[in-house]
This record gives C-alpha cells, structure tokens and sequence, in this order.
C-alpha cells in the first residue's frame, strides 16, 4: 500500500460541538489525518442481484448478502460493486446511514462517507469511514454520478455509536 499526503487542513482541537454530525466530522477528519493509506481497491467482480422496497436493499454478492438502508444516491457505491460485504477485510452485513462529510476533502475528485455497520453479536453500530476517487469528477459532479466512475480509495473502522 502506498501512503499518500491528506490535505493539509489540520485537525481543530477537540472542543463542544453542536451536533451528532459535528462530531463526526470531527473523530472523521482526526481517523483520516492519523491511519489514511491510499489503495485502490478493486470492486467486486461477478453479479450483484438487486431487490429493493422503500429505500431497503437485499444485495447478494455470490455467497454473501448484504442488507442496506440508504438514500438513492448512494445506490452505485453497493449495485456497482465498490463496497461490498468483504472488501479490504471487513465482514459487513447489514449497514445503513450513509452520510458524506461535506468539507472532509478539498479536491472535487475525491469524497468521503460514513455509514454504520451492525455486527452480529454488537448493541450499538459501528461506524466507518471511506474515500472514493473519481478522477473524471468536477465540482458540479452530483454524488451518483460521481459514485458510478468512482473507485474506493480507503476504507476504516472508526467509532461505535452509543
């Protein structure tokens, strides 16, 4: 794996934030500053069978299931093969809560996301972080769009939520 610089934005110190979210984006930005290794993961080769209801998929991925609630626009990153139940090592199940950190990175050709994964025999999700690159991306890219030519370029167990 080749370590690569982040932006150089520092971290703030830790302070009282006003939000959930704000939080998040906080312990997000400290986990990308302290492990972030830059690897382009490949994406799943073979089918993926689809089944949908009211933003809940049932994804299979050969052998594996996946159980996802999400908002639409996140659909490529599971239907196109980026994340899938055990990229880079992970066990994922049944995940939900996909959220983009809006001022993670400075560079319109990359994004970073959250989302939660409930892990059998576990009370409270974890939560984890990814990067995905796509070096066609423009400031003006939607997040589908952008999904659909995108490869995943980290990924990172981050915190539990309590």
């Amino acid at each position: 794996m080749e370590k690569r610089a982040v932006d150089n934005e520092r971290v703030p110190e830790q302070g009282h934030f006003a939000t959930a979210g704000e939080q998040d984006e906080y312990w997000a930005r400290k986990l990308f500053q302290e492990k972030y290794l830059y690897h382009e993961y490949a994406r799943f080769k073979g089918p993926i069978l689809v089944s949908s209801g009211e933003g809940k998929y049932r994804l299979s991925y050969a052998r594996d299931t996946l159980m996802a609630e999400l908002n639409p626009a996140f659909r490529p990153l599971l239907t196109e093969g980026i994340l899938y139940p055990h990229v880079a090592g992970f066990s994922f199940q049944n995940i939900c809560c996909f959220r983009e950190l809006p001022h993670a990175t400075n560079s319109p050709q990359r994004r970073r996301l959250v989302f939660w994964s409930f892990e059998p025999l576990m009370l409270n999700p974890t939560v984890y972080v990814l990067e995905v690159k796509n070096s066609q991306a423009t400031e003006n890219t939607d997040l589908e769009t952008f999904l659909k030519g995108a490869v995943l370029t980290f990924i990172q167990e981050g915190w539990i939520i309590i």
